[in-house]
């Protein structure tokens, strides 16, 4: 992996953990949802345009379906981590979620996409996913609460496993540009969600009225992160990309304990060292 790629992924990982991070002191729900991703198509439609010839000579039937599929893992994803925050911390949530996707696109790479591990790369995965679980807070004794956001948490850490798949096809199989798939999955985000806002009008200008700010900085920093490493995967294996993401769950922690308050224990800070010296044994 070069220092560039390298580079990308750390800057996204930063993006990714910072914008979970303005999500979870919001108050969340669909309205939400579709109010910063009608940002995020205002802001890339330029970008769109400017691609939109090449885009039209390339598209299929093929490539439709993949960016069809993209778009409903994503719309899912979105679902599930806005359930998961209504109930559970940051510290807590983010782990689980980016924790167990790791897991399970590694052995889907393995198996579907012929990729191999080194013996190092595999000792590293094996410790980005155990500090993981560690940072999660799964020690806890569960209640209903915990239970429901521990559900929603790995719910979407399938769909994060299931769409780095399907988009890791898109750009190195057929050569997708990464914003057509991103502004693909928000377009159809705006459309799937749009009957509920026009049922919900009073609830979605009251979230704009308090959250227009997060809005802009969600609708901004969730495409960027993602198109970067979509980047990434053009020059770097999806079983090595996917769990060098992981360094944003130590920076999710931090900024769950330090930002927002929450309760800071030894093993998290255990989780935080295992997951950072597992992400530097990946990168050498």
């Amino acid at each position: 992996m070069d220092l560039i790629t390298l580079l990308l992924i750390l800057f996204s990982t930063f993006c990714h953990a910072y914008w979970n991070m303005v999500l979870k002191r919001t108050s969340g729900g669909f309205t939400f949802i579709w109010l910063f991703t009608v940002v995020t198509v205002i802001l890339y439609t330029p970008i769109i345009i400017s691609i939109s010839g090449r885009v039209i000579e390339m598209m299929d039937l093929r490539m439709a379906t993949i960016c069809i599929l993209s778009m409903i893992f994503h719309l899912l994803y979105f679902i599930f981590l806005d359930k998961a925050y209504k109930y559970g911390d940051l510290s807590i949530i983010y782990p689980v979620a980016r924790g167990i996707a790791p897991a399970i696109t590694i052995i889907i790479a393995i198996v579907f996409l012929n990729e191999n591990l080194t013996n190092s790369q595999t000792l590293s995965v094996v410790m980005v996913i155990t500090g993981t679980f560690i940072l999660s807070g799964i020690h806890h004794k569960p209640n209903q609460k915990i239970l429901s956001s521990l559900i929603y948490a790995i719910l979407c850490g399938f769909m994060v496993s299931i769409y780095t798949i399907v988009d890791k096809i898109a750009v190195a199989n057929h050569n997708l540009s990464p914003f057509l798939i991103d502004y693909v999955n928000n377009v159809g985000r705006v459309i799937i969600l749009l009957p509920f806002v026009i049922k919900n009008t009073v609830q979605l200008r009251h979230t704009f009225e308090q959250y227009w700010k997060e809005a802009i900085i969600i609708a901004t920093l969730s495409p960027l992160s993602y198109i970067l490493i979509l980047i990434a995967m053009k020059s770097a294996p999806v079983s090595l990309v996917s769990p060098l993401r992981q360094m944003s769950i130590v920076l999710s922690g931090i900024l769950g304990v330090r930002v927002l308050c929450e309760s800071k224990e030894y093993t998290k800070v255990a989780g935080i060292l295992i997951t950072f010296l597992g992400v530097i044994l990946l990168s050498i």
